[in-house]
């Protein structure tokens, strides 16, 4: 039976090419999803764009192919759910979901941090099982775009209407039940919603058995939709397509918690999630300390950094606050190795006051609260390194930059913690 599957299906070789897409996902980002098991699970489905497009267009070209000259009769000779449009979908699906999850389940183990509870495991597992029921919904709209049409009418076809969901559709806020998380901001303190991923597999599978069972009739020598087949295939589509405002509207719910993992002198308080880049964030924040020490600047000194989950929380006495984005595409911290102006930005983000209430406000901060805190950074960063003059003058924003003195850093930074700028 598998044999004659994989004679006669092309849909069933699709798992070839989602092992591919996944495997070059993993190589280019792996790395960076180290600790973090719900981002890892959101970015597991990234190759979903590509591979979701590319599933309708081959199912449509089987379903396609049962309605040619000479084989749609096969279409009127069993009822829907033992269709051959049915089969032909689950010789293609099958073999899908069983990599994808060989796949998922292999890179969370791997990933998972030494220390995570049961229910982020429970709602990453979740967000997992979601991607198997998006190429089903894939799959059922090519097997009912295909039967209607020539194989490479409906391969085009049912890779427009795919491209036009995940495009178009996949970008609102809400509810959207094709959302694989490629469009997605993964925070640390943010967790996937149970109730989200359930609705999103309920509606998921309600579409598909709409498309997918939706009855034809035999007219001469094509497979027409019958009205009863058309109302179901119109009525899957339109649950794909349009945002529902009565399911659950927010895939990833603020779940905020303290950072857990702390040591060094001065102490730094991590999170689990962020263990890929934890050497990067000591190794940095303990050169910038030791140089601030050095030179006789204590007030860049805290008593401890804690890592801050994007709430923007105001610091408690002796705390200052860092974020450094997990985006795998933005540079981490260099260790020190090529000076320039790589660094400046994370050097600014531990002097901004994010947490003041200008930042939020319509006019924001002044335009002398900007130089003032440029001049932070590139006296911080001057302290730990030798860095060129003119890198150090446009990291200033300045034409001639001087460092600023310790009193002037001290009441500069003393303004910015009661937010007076």
């Amino acid at each position: 039976m598998i044999r004659y599957l994989a004679k006669t299906h092309l849909g069933f070789w699709s798992f070839v090419a989602l092992a591919v897409l996944s495997a070059i996902n993993i190589a280019q980002d792996g790395w960076t999803w180290n600790g973090n098991i719900s981002l890892a699970a959101g970015e597991l489905g990234v190759p979903y764009y590509i591979f979701g497009i590319m599933f309708a267009a081959v199912v449509a070209v089987d379903a396609a192919r049962l309605s040619s000259p000479g084989r749609q009769y096969l279409a009127g000779l069993l009822p829907s759910w033992r269709s051959p449009y049915v089969v032909a979908l689950a010789a293609a699906w099958v073999p899908v979901a069983a990599i994808q999850l060989l796949i998922g389940l292999v890179t969370l183990a791997l990933v998972a941090p030494s220390e995570v509870s049961a229910a982020t495991v429970a709602r990453a597992l979740l967000a997992l099982a979601v991607l198997p029921f998006i190429s089903l919904a894939a799959g059922a709209v090519g097997s009912f775009i295909g039967r209607y049409t020539r194989p490479l009418i409906a391969a085009l076809l049912a890779a427009g209407a795919l491209f036009a969901l995940f495009e178009f559709v996949g970008t609102y806020l809400g509810f959207v039940p094709l959302n694989f998380g490629m469009w997605e901001v993964a925070w640390i303190g943010g967790e996937y919603s149970a109730s989200y991923l359930l609705a999103q597999i309920g509606v998921l599978t309600v579409a598909s058995a709409l498309l997918l069972l939706a009855p034809v009739r035999l007219r001469r020598h094509s497979a027409l939709p019958s009205a009863t087949g058309l109302v179901a295939g119109l009525l899957g589509l339109a649950l794909l397509a349009a945002p529902l405002p009565c399911m659950p509207q927010d895939r990833v719910v603020d779940a905020w918690h303290p950072p857990t993992v702390c040591g060094g002198n001065p102490t730094i308080c991590t999170y689990t999630e962020s263990e890929a880049w934890r050497d990067s964030y000591v190794q940095f924040l303990t050169r910038l300390t030791d140089a601030a020490r050095d030179h006789g600047y204590p007030a860049f000194i805290p008593d401890r950094f804690v890592e801050d989950a994007g709430n923007y929380q105001h610091p408690k006495p002796g705390e200052r606050v860092f974020w450094f984005t997990l985006d795998p595409h933005v540079p981490q911290p260099d260790g020190g190795d090529e000076p320039g102006l790589g660094d400046a930005d994370y050097v600014t983000n531990l002097l901004s006051p994010a947490f003041c209430p200008q930042f939020t406000s319509v006019i924001g901060p002044s335009d002398a609260f900007w130089t003032d805190e440029a001049q932070l950074a590139a006296t911080w960063l001057s302290l730990e390194r030798d860095i060129d003059p003119l890198d150090l003058s446009e990291i200033a924003e300045t034409k001639s930059f001087t460092p600023l003195s310790p009193a002037q850093t001290e009441k500069i930074l003393a303004r910015f913690d009661r937010c007076d700028f």
